[in-house]
Order: C-alpha cells, then structure tokens, then sequence
C-alpha cells in the first residue's frame, strides 16, 4: 500500500449531548482538531472524556453536531457506502452474534461490505488463518475464549483491506500472554494503514501506538509521540 494513499482530517467537531439534571448540555466533544497519516494512534482517557462518542462519530454511528470530516482533503459522508468501504471497525464484545460459528460470522461481515464470491471465500479464510483461527471456523462464537473473541472481532475488521481501522479496546479482558498475541498479529496485519485505537492498556500504548491522543471532558488535552 501507498503510505501516501489516505488522510483524515478532523476539523472543529462538536457533540452535544441532552442533561437530565440541567437545562444546559452535556458537551461531549469540544472543537476536536486532529490529523491522521498512516500510522498507529492511541485514544485515552477517563470514563466520560469523550472516546466512546469520537468513535462513533468516526464509524458513521452518530453524526457531528458541527465541524467536519475529510478524508484527502475532501469531506465525506460518514454513512455513505464509498466511506464504508474504507473503513475497518473492531468493537467490543459485545457486537458478536454468540450463535453464528466464527465462518458464519465473518461471511456475514464480508457480505455487509459487499464482497462476493471467490474473493469473499479468500479474504475470509486469509483472514481467520492470520488470526489463528482456522480450526475453529465452524465452533459457535459462543464457545470461543476471550481471546479468540478478540481475534475474530480483528479478523473481520480487516475484510476488504481497508485504509482506516479504528479498535475498540483490542486487548481488553485478555490474559497477558494472549494479550501479546494479540498485538502482534494487529501490528502484522495493518502495516500502512490509518489505525486507531480506544485503550486504557499501558502494553497496547508501548507495544503498538506511535501517537498518544488523551482526551479530557471531550477536549484534546495531549497529542503526544510516543518515544
């Protein structure tokens, strides 16, 4: 891939949010200002400082209440399907459908960004073999670790290689050692890209990210590199 090939750019973003115990509103995220090239950037802090909404700001979940979007330079509508295609998102557990075998699941994603076919059938067995779970392809998610978990929900952000890939606490609840798995089978798998992650994990910080964005109260209180 061409490290040259995609930048996102966040100009002014602002999200409000209703208070129940005021008349004035909550303001989740206060005139963010940022600026991604390919590379590994970490998002942090407290509960409340406003990661949760920038994500789904970033995953077309919820829309800005004003500032913008760019991507190359051009804004983008977070919902349309060109921005979908470029996109890769691993949330938490949670998402997962528990009834659906690791091989229906990820058949499921991969028609949802629209691949068919032989080049689906490929990307999805790629896939599951990088992350080490080719062998359990037809086990219920269910029955999974919550490592492997983990790894399935990694597996299936990197259908349709795309350019962007924001991680939801890609290492949370897992042991140490399958913790480092982790961590080397993402650093593996998104070379080039415009990866961001949610983690309050001090190892996700040293071993994956090269920028720190710490977030306070929905403002931008540090912008960091990481040495």
């Amino acid at each position: 891939m061409d490290e040259n090939k995609i930048t996102l750019t966040l100009k002014k973003i602002n999200k409000y949010y209703p208070s129940p115990k005021s008349k004035h509103a909550v303001h989740a995220l206060s005139d963010i200002d940022l600026e991604f090239v390919p590379g590994w950037y970490g998002i942090t802090g407290n509960n409340g400082a406003g990661k949760s909404t920038l994500f789904q700001i970033l995953t077309g979940y919820l829309k800005p209440d004003s500032g913008q979007i760019l991507i190359n330079g051009s804004v983008v509508n977070t919902r349309s399907k060109d921005y979908k295609k470029m996109l890769g998102y691993m949330p938490q557990q949670q998402m997962l459908y528990e009834s659906m075998t690791c091989l229906q699941f990820m058949n499921y994603i991969g028609s949802l960004k629209g691949l068919k076919g032989k080049e689906k059938k490929e990307q999805v067995e790629l896939f599951l073999e990088k992350t080490h779970l080719q062998e359990k392809k037809n086990v219920r998610i269910s029955a999974l670790s919550g490592g492997m978990k983990q790894r399935l929900l990694f597996a299936q952000s990197c259908l349709g290689y795309p350019d962007l890939i924001l991680l939801d606490e890609p290492t949370a609840g897992v042991d140490p050692n399958e913790r480092e798995n982790i961590q080397n089978i993402i650093k593996e798998l998104c070379e080039g890209r415009i990866v961001i992650m949610s983690t309050h994990i001090l190892s996700d910080i040293e071993k994956l990210v090269k920028k720190e964005i710490h977030l306070s109260e929905g403002i931008v209180v540090e912008n960091r590199d990481i040495v």
